[in-house]
């Protein structure tokens, strides 16, 4: 008998001069909340600025996203930014009804190469 478990969180990031990357994947709650505290702190102390892709995360709690604003927050004063791109609809509703929606990209912005100019 096959019991649906929650995979196990995967966070990968990549330094790229100023800018990082962090690639979540899976179940981000409070189990695994100090794994995601290390990966913040360390995109922190040596990015400017941060970009979460959430293509592949699955379930994120209300602490969770309550530690993405307080990153934000914190970048923020130190004229650095925090954009999620790529969240999946359960995400995207849950940042937007923590009053969050702020934090997720804009994919459609203008300057986007991917967008026909007359969209």
């Amino acid at each position: 008998m096959n019991y649906w478990a929650p995979k196990r969180p995967s966070i990968d990031f990549v330094v790229a001069g100023d800018d990082v990357l962090i690639k979540l994947s899976g179940t981000v709650d409070v189990s695994s909340r100090d794994e995601m505290k290390a990966a913040f702190y360390l995109a922190m102390v040596t990015a400017r600025n941060v970009v979460l892709d959430a293509a592949e995360l699955a379930v994120v709690d209300a602490g969770t996203v309550m530690l993405l604003s307080q990153t934000a927050d914190h970048l923020s004063k130190r004229g650095r930014s925090l954009h999620v791109v790529n969240p999946r609809p359960s995400v995207r509703q849950l940042l937007i009804t923590l009053h969050q929606g702020s934090l997720v990209a804009d994919p459609h912005e203008p300057g986007d190469p991917h967008v026909a100019a007359d969209d």
